[in-house]
């Protein structure tokens, strides 16, 4: 999806319709959750100056991130890809703070989450999300 403010409520969106499908909406409003994070932090790390259009180039291009939802045999694996190699940073929050508790959430509401990185650059963010087998 491209890097847009609004990529957090289309993903969100996605893994709505994408659980009811699978038959897991018990598990969707978590997995919303963490889907909005790991899209937030990805469009910040993935948003990426650009010069001005140019005749050559008329049209500003987007940089894009890619979400990935699978089925294994003991949970739901979100995966959430952006070209920014920069590791994401679980940072010391207080009660007060109004950011930095993304991945916080992830770490709390998953029994795994991770970072990998895959061949053709970037980092993908991942984590997954206790549901019972297919």
């Amino acid at each position: 999806m491209p890097v847009l403010p609004t990529a957090a409520g289309a993903a969100r969106r996605h893994v709505r319709q994408t659980l009811t499908e699978w038959h897991l909406t018990a598990h969707s409003d978590d997995a919303q959750l963490i889907v909005s994070e790991l899209v937030t932090n990805a469009t910040r790390a993935a948003a990426i100056p650009h010069p001005r259009p140019t005749p050559d180039e008329p049209h500003p291009r987007l940089d894009v991130i890619h979400l990935g939802l699978f089925r294994s045999n003991t949970g739901l694996v979100i995966e959430v890809w952006d070209g920014n190699p920069g590791n994401p940073i679980l940072t010391p929050t207080r009660t007060d703070d109004e950011n930095g508790r993304g991945l916080h959430i992830v770490k709390a509401l998953t029994t795994q989450w991770g970072i990998r990185r895959p061949p053709s650059g970037g980092k993908v963010v991942w984590c997954e999300l206790p549901t019972p087998p297919p």
